[in-house]
């Protein structure tokens, strides 16, 4: 909608979002979302192993450099993240793993420095030994953090939410 210029000529929207309270202002992180492909080499873990090349392996080598990374972080910067595809089968090495991963900050500028050093991680999955190809993937547009107007703010009304002005 932004980018097809919906709120080009708004000068006031309105964000709605259940809660336990009702909150005037409030406030919300920069977000990034990607997804985290890795393909390498399906291979049979008894009779060939060492013609595989394990993606899993590449997943477990970049979420180990996270957590590594987190005791770095700047203030207000975090991240979350799942494997969504380690293998098929215990006795075949995975050919292809996947990630996905929510980067957030207090500021975009902030949320733009996470990004460069999770993908750095991400990449120093890929180049593990054996080395295998990723890909990273944005499945959509990063959010700027939520700045809400304190003038407007403190015009609504206070109270719990069956409150009428």
């Amino acid at each position: 909608m932004l980018d097809g210029g919906t709120f080009d000529d708004v000068a006031v929207a309105v964000m709605v979002h259940p809660g336990p309270s009702d909150i005037a202002g409030a406030r919300s992180l920069a977000l990034s979302e990607v997804t985290v492909d890795y393909h390498g080499k399906e291979s049979h873990a008894a009779v060939a192993p060492y013609r595989g090349i394990n993606a899993a392996d590449a997943v477990t080598v970049a979420q180990v450099a996270i957590g590594l990374l987190r005791q770095q972080l700047s203030p207000g910067q975090m991240m979350h993240g799942i494997v969504t595809i380690g293998g098929q089968a215990v006795n075949v090495i995975p050919g292809h793993a996947s990630l996905q991963y929510a980067m957030r900050a207090i500021e975009s500028e902030s949320l733009r420095e996470l990004e460069g050093r999770i993908y750095a991680c991400f990449g120093r999955g890929a180049h593990s030994p054996p080395a295998c190809e990723y890909e990273i993937n944005t499945p959509a547009p990063p959010y700027a953090e939520l700045k809400p107007d304190r003038w407007l703010g403190r015009r609504l009304p206070r109270g719990d939410a069956t409150a009428r002005p």
